[in-house]
């Protein structure tokens, strides 16, 4: 009773209402139970406190479905452990994970200018994917024309390779979740998971579909990837589920690009028509896919979306006559925004987005960083 109280009269004065607590009374907020009844209101943004030392703020006991639109903050480490100097004191504090209003009004931010910069990482030639923590995974070649794969630092400049998978001579790391965990192939096309942190590797493989190219992973470790069929057409794949569903009605191919935390899945299907690429989504609980062009670049003759953040913002590529071009795709508005950052301005892509608008791609041979940076 009193903490509806305090979320009506908060709101009632035009404020937003922020409230924190640990899972258990949050789920209460919603439900009621567990010496809590149900708010007939919620709060605009809720702060978990759950140390797990997962770097996110979905899995947190509570629904995903509650606080989705930059509602949340999580606490998830470690009271007492991590100490800061200021002014000459030392203080112990928790850290924390914010995707949610300090100030000013609810909702996802309606536009976006973006930072451009470029990196080097043992000579790397494309950034896959980049994850909250701001850590980019990608690949370099070798002078024998193998390819290896790199973790880079985008807010500390760090570059580190990362050990080929056992036995192989090429490995190719497509995604890094919050986590540390990364996906990827090595030789021809064997699908694995390595653990960033602890150095282990794990091979993948789907029975019905022999080995897939895993391209995507959330923090719940849900991946996707894609394998061939024996008529060398593409077919996206979610493990460990192992389980294949194509775009509804397409003849020609289905590519799974990535998945957010929510479990949503972004790629492309191939048409009957005139063999074009069309964007979609996919949510596997609900077996629900977007509409046919409905996530299609405007006046593209392909588009190509490789990756989703836990906001609904994706990025990728999109084709004309001259070329192929990044882009943006802000969810809470439905704006698109391309990037030309190639000197020849024919040649970029935007492979991976994170829950703060951080984008890394490949752009005429070099790996890029795009800062997003809220208006």
């Amino acid at each position: 009773a009193f903490l509806s109280g305090w979320v009506d009269g908060i709101k009632a004065n035009g404020y937003l209402a922020g409230v924190y607590g640990n899972p258990i009374p949050a789920s209460s907020w919603l439900a009621g139970g567990s010496g809590y009844g149900a708010l007939s209101r919620l709060p605009d943004d809720a702060w978990i406190a759950k140390y797990d030392s997962r770097v996110t703020t979905w899995g947190l006991t509570i629904t995903d479905s509650a606080w989705t639109n930059d509602q949340r903050i999580h606490q998830y480490c470690c009271a007492g452990l991590y100490s800061e100097a200021w002014g000459g004191v030392t203080i112990a504090i928790d850290n924390d994970i914010e995707d949610a209003d300090a100030t000013g009004g609810n909702g996802p931010k309606s536009n976006y200018t973006f930072a451009p910069s470029t990196f080097d990482c043992l000579g790397s030639v494309a950034g896959y994917s980049v994850s909250n923590t701001d850590t980019v995974v990608g690949i370099y070649i070798d002078g024998n024309g193998f390819s290896h794969g790199y973790l880079y630092g985008a807010d500390t400049g760090a570059c580190a390779g990362i050990p080929d998978y056992p036995g192989s001579t090429s490995t190719s790391p497509f995604a890094v979740n919050d986590q540390g965990i990364v996906v990827g192939t090595y030789d021809s096309g064997n699908g694995f998971m390595y653990d960033s942190v602890r150095g282990r590797y794990t091979s993948l493989f789907c029975a019905p579909y022999g080995n897939f190219t895993p391209v995507g992973i959330n923090d719940a470790n849900q991946i996707v990837g894609v394998y061939w069929d024996s008529s060398f057409i593409e077919h996206g794949v979610l493990y460990p589920q192992c389980s294949s569903v194509d775009y509804p009605g397409t003849l020609y191919g289905t590519a799974y690009g990535g998945i957010n935390g929510q479990g949503i899945v972004i790629g492309s299907y191939v048409d009957n028509n005139g063999g074009l690429n069309h964007g979609f989504t996919y949510n596997p609980a609900t077996g629900v896919f977007s509409p046919a062009d409905s996530l299609d670049y405007p006046a593209a003759l392909g588009t190509y979306p490789f990756a989703i953040n836990d906001n609904g913002a994706f990025v990728g590529a999109w084709q004309d006559y001259n070329g192929t071009y990044g882009f943006f795709y802000n969810a809470s508005n439905g704006a698109w925004t391309d990037f030309v950052l190639d000197s020849a301005g024919d040649s970029t892509l935007a492979f991976g987005i994170n829950d703060i608008v951080t984008i890394t791609g490949a752009s005429g041979g070099q790996p890029f960083l795009l800062l997003g940076l809220p208006n």
